[in-house]
């Protein structure tokens, strides 16, 4: 049984899978009708929440690209704010705008 970061939703997904390679999650895509992406649960309601299969993309191979010329920064899709942020401030970068 899966929870949200708080504890006061309870998942209801049967069948919750974490793929290691964009190889493997298209493989998972391909081979069902209904698939839903979960990121880290921190949710206050069921909106994340699915009776169909959840994929969880955590352990993809992590990106992280600056393009100090264009002032852009290309990340994967798994990643949480706290490991974009440490990335970009190393350049002296920032988000301008976090969430809650």
């Amino acid at each position: 049984m899966r929870k949200n970061w708080s504890g006061n939703v309870i998942f209801q997904e049967n069948e919750y899978l974490e793929p290691k390679s964009i190889g493997e999650l298209q493989e998972l895509i391909e081979s069902r009708s209904h698939i839903h992406v979960r990121g880290s649960g921190h949710s206050f309601n069921s909106i994340a929440d699915s009776t169909k299969s959840i994929v969880n993309l955590a352990s993809i191979p992590q990106v992280i690209e600056l393009d100090e010329a264009k002032r852009c920064v290309k990340v994967s899709s798994s990643l949480k704010y706290g490991e974009i942020v440490e990335t970009i401030e190393s350049k002296g970068w920032a988000i301008s705008n976090l969430a809650s």
